[in-house]
């Protein structure tokens, strides 16, 4: 579902969010407007000599749970100095972490790889790749991944990494491409009726262990964790002999780790995966994650839903 920016003014500030959040300081908007036809503002901002032009195309909207997140594409270009110009195409991809990792000794950054130092702290890990095609970034995505692990390892601090800015190079020129994320929280109305349900909370019954579940699950995808927030949705509905119990069953084992036989590795196909019996689910690819979460949200509905009809059942107060 395509967002249509409602006016210039909102515009105007993501272009200013965008351009402070990117370290480039208090810029002048100077000119602004849309393209007729089309949902692309353009905005152009100055600092005395220096001009940098940001477009800001059509903005996807998603409805995830009790949020509505809007993601706007932002491309900004600006002219280079001479000393960091370059003959050609340069794309390079700057994965920035969610907490910066202290380092403190010697660093050793391969030609392709470097980690992007803020005093002891790496904050970003940054690639040079061939191209912006989908297989390259997501590639590269899966490598950095991998050197995220080993600093994690060598320093005992976890992080997760952000999606990829781009940044491609030509000549003199440079145009960064972000991702700048909107979230509105959506209000749903409900009934809460504590007498109502006393049954259930005096007691440890299957129905408590389920919305346990069911909570932990929520948490994993506000965490961005999304195979673990299938583990958690799948054991919610665990022992209800509803079809989707035994439909999700494989692909909980392999975001679990365990390893599958030949029908379960076939199993597999149906959700776009394809894997080799005695191979584990590669967690560090863009492309697992990204199925595993789609399936995680159908795998919450489902568990609301059941959820709720147990709560009925029980002439307990239910959501719907």
């Amino acid at each position: 579902m395509f967002y249509n920016y409602v006016d210039l003014h909102e515009s105007k500030e993501i272009a200013r969010k965008i351009l402070n959040q990117e370290g480039y300081g208090e810029y002048e908007i100077t000119t602004h407007w849309m393209t007729v036809g089309t949902n692309v503002t353009t905005i152009v901002a100055k600092k005395g000599n220096s001009t940098i032009e940001l477009t800001l195309l059509e903005g996807i909207k998603q409805v995830i749970g009790n949020k509505e997140k809007v993601t706007h594409t932002i491309l900004i270009e600006e002219d280079l100095n001479s000393s960091m110009a370059t003959s050609g195409n340069k794309v390079i991809l700057t994965f920035d972490l969610e907490q910066s990792i202290p380092i403190g000794g010697k660093i050793i950054n391969r030609s392709d790889i470097e980690l992007v130092m803020a005093g002891n702290n790496c904050v970003s890990i940054k690639m040079i790749v061939s191209d912006i095609k989908k297989e390259t970034i997501d590639n590269a995505t899966e490598v950095a991944e991998r050197v995220a692990n080993y600093l994690s390892h060598q320093t005992n601090y976890s992080t997760k990494l952000k999606k990829p800015r781009v940044t491609v190079i030509d000549g003199n020129k440079a145009t960064h491409t972000l991702n700048y994320t909107v979230d509105t929280a959506i209000f749903l109305p409900c009934d809460v009726d504590l007498q109502n349900i006393s049954p259930l909370i005096d007691s440890n019954s299957i129905l408590n262990q389920r919305l346990i579940r069911y909570k932990e699950g929520i948490k994993s995808l506000n965490e961005g964790d999304p195979a673990k927030a299938f583990q958690q949705f799948h054991q919610a509905i665990e022992g209800s002999k509803i079809t989707e119990e035994d439909y999700y069953r494989n692909l909980r084992h392999a975001a679990s780790h365990i390893q599958l036989d030949g029908k379960g590795v076939s199993d597999l196909a149906k959700f776009g995966i394809n894997m080799k019996q005695g191979d584990q689910l590669n967690l560090n690819d863009p492309k697992i994650n990204s199925i595993l979460e789609m399936e995680a949200r159908k795998l919450q509905n489902i568990a609301l839903r059941y959820i709720d009809s147990e709560l009925k059942k029980s002439s307990l107060n239910s959501r719907w």
